[in-house]
């Protein structure tokens, strides 16, 4: 688990929270080599006294990987963008283990984003956006009514017998 990241994304705002977790495993034939000749500060000790081994570094790898992805994207079109995320956060681990020549020795199987929030001040901007949106086109339908009415007075207005009418109209 790779969880409490803050990105930026592409339009320089910050995510308040990112959460991926990422499935690997360790090619069996590698463990003893892994365990013996790598950094002690790569593994993990669960509390049972577990050794989870290359664990620290695959979640290292993991949050340098989510930190590049998500400046590729918008802050509030991340959460659309998830399988993708999710694909280039794996490729970009992979990448790094081809670097390291650890590629035959872990493998990603998965990765999942499990929470993108935006920041609050980018999703109270974005409600504000669609409020200002949907008042202008009310105003444009108040317009529009008004414009019909004007013609609709105009069109009685051109009639003879208009005036009776609309006194007729105005008493009822």
């Amino acid at each position: 688990d790779v969880k409490d990241l803050s990105p930026l994304a592409s339009d320089n705002s910050t995510i308040k929270d990112f959460d991926v977790a990422i499935v690997y495993s360790l090619n069996p034939t590698s463990v003893a080599e892994i365990y013996i000749e790598k950094n002690r500060g790569f593994h993990a000790i669960g509390d049972g006294g577990d050794v989870y081994l290359m664990y620290n570094y695959v979640q290292q790898l993991g949050r340098n990987a989510v930190y590049s992805v998500a400046r590729k994207y918008e802050a509030l079109k991340m959460n659309d963008s998830r399988p993708e995320i999710e694909q280039q956060i794996r490729d970009a681990i992979i990448a790094n283990l081809q670097e390291e020549q650890l590629n035959n020795a872990i493998s990603i199987q998965q990765v999942f984003v499990r929470q993108i929030l935006p920041s609050d001040g980018i999703v109270e901007s974005a409600n504000s956006l669609v409020q200002a949106q949907n008042e202008l086109k009310k105003k444009r339908v108040e317009v529009e009514t008004a414009k019909q009415e004007a013609e609709r007075i105009a069109a009685l207005n051109a009639n003879a017998g208009a005036v009776e009418y609309m006194q007729a109209m105005a008493t009822v």
